[in-house]
């Protein structure tokens, strides 16, 4: 499980210990990494409970019933992957350890990989679901 955990390796240090001069990254980098990290964070999470709550709340965001539950749909995944994926790589990222055990370990990669399949999965499905109402429209 330390192996999954490890695949971010913020510090950039070899398991044998030593410095990140070894892999010609500097500290400064790895911050700014962190900091870029911190900024997707807040920014999917709030975006994304704004847009939640403009369409629930607004009227005139829900004239088409289609569009409706796929923004919706789709705010609620990204607002899910702010939180449950990207949450936990910025707290490793700080911590430079994954702090969640071996469960969290296994959960979280099976979370990143629901996520990664889900969305364009769910993109996909609702085009072809589009594409099937505009050729072949109910007669």
């Amino acid at each position: 499980m330390e192996a999954a955990a490890a695949q971010f390796n913020w510090t950039m240090e070899p398991s044998g210990g030593g410095g990140g001069e070894e892999y010609g990254v500097r500290e400064e980098f790895i911050w700014s990494l962190k900091a870029m990290l911190a900024v997707v964070f807040v920014v999917a999470i709030a975006g994304n409970l704004a847009l939640v709550w403009a369409i629930c709340r607004q009227k005139n965001f829900r004239t088409s019933n289609y569009a409706f539950l796929i923004s919706l749909n789709l705010a609620l995944i990204n607002f899910l992957v702010g939180l449950l994926v990207v949450g936990p790589l910025l707290l490793q990222a700080h911590y430079d350890d994954f702090m969640l055990g071996e469960v969290g370990c296994q959960l979280y990669a099976f979370l990143f990989n629901i996520f990664l399949v889900g969305t364009p999965l769910f993109m996909l499905l609702n085009a072809v679901e589009r594409f099937v109402a505009v050729v072949f429209p109910l007669k």
